[in-house]
């Protein structure tokens, strides 16, 4: 790692290569049978390819490298870190597409790749984390469609997948994710609207395409407005329910949408 990744020249480099044992190396944590278990280098000028050996750190619980220049591809076998539970390498020059073998890591509890270059599209295999809290992919190039396997992260809180590429409708199977706390999609190509499932209430932090519900409720009010509402023979729910599929005489669909 040292080597690869230009140690000389790291910000902190206290202990490298000495004779120290590797727990008093800068940024390294070990267990009683001296296994490393975390490895942070954050904001340390690591530069150059992240090296593929580190898949064999096989206590490893927490990977640390953002804020450093590190380029190339994301190795695959990180995704044989079956003990992970933290992978952070934000704000790199990472290129390359995120490694499907990272849906292997059964204890990920964090996956931050945001501010990188990486490209293509999302894996579907990213939705087998079901222990998963917070997904940053945000800020760089990826395409494609959200895989509606993402809707089986039932743990999730954080969604944060501002500043891609991506396009197509928003997948219903998001709306699933009870837990989630912060969705951020703004700045990519989707089509249509964001669905009325994925709501929530306004303290929840949401950027992107409007929900569908809130779209065609403008114009049902500019309906209700225009015919004299207040008098109708049947106005139940009208204006003071949410959820329009309430309202008198209207039904919606999956998305939200007035059929």
């Amino acid at each position: 790692m040292y080597n690869v990744t230009d140690g000389p020249n790291w910000s902190d480099n206290t202990n490298w290569l000495s004779e120290n044992l590797i727990g008093e190396w800068h940024g390294v944590t070990t267990n009683d049978d001296g296994r490393v278990t975390r490895l942070d280098l954050g904001g340390n000028q690591l530069r150059g390819a992240i090296p593929g050996v580190l898949g064999t750190l096989a206590r490893l619980e927490v990977l640390r490298l953002a804020d450093n220049l590190l380029s190339d591809e994301i190795p695959a076998e990180i995704g044989t870190l079956s003990y992970l539970e933290e992978l952070v390498l934000s704000d790199n020059l990472l290129t390359g597409s995120i490694p499907v073998e990272l849906g292997k890591l059964d204890h990920l509890l964090t996956l931050d790749l945001g501010t990188n270059q990486l490209a293509g599209e999302i894996p579907a295999e990213l939705g087998d984390l079901a222990a998963l809290l917070a997904l940053n992919l945000h800020n760089n190039r990826l395409t494609g469609h959200l895989p509606p396997a993402l809707g089986e992260l039932h743990s999730l809180k954080i969604l944060n997948l501002e500043g891609n590429r991506l396009s197509g409708e928003i997948p219903i199977e998001l709306g699933t994710l009870a837990n989630l706390k912060l969705l951020y999609l703004t700045d990519n190509r989707f089509s249509g609207c964001t669905p009325q499932s994925l709501k929530r209430d306004d303290e929840f932090p949401y950027s992107g395409p409007p929900h569908c519900g809130d779209m065609d409720k403008d114009i049902l009010f500019a309906l209700y407005e225009s015919t004299n509402g207040p008098s109708w023979k049947n106005s139940n729910n009208w204006l003071k329910e949410d959820d329009i599929s309430r309202w008198h005489g209207v039904r919606t669909n999956q998305r939200g949408r007035v059929t």
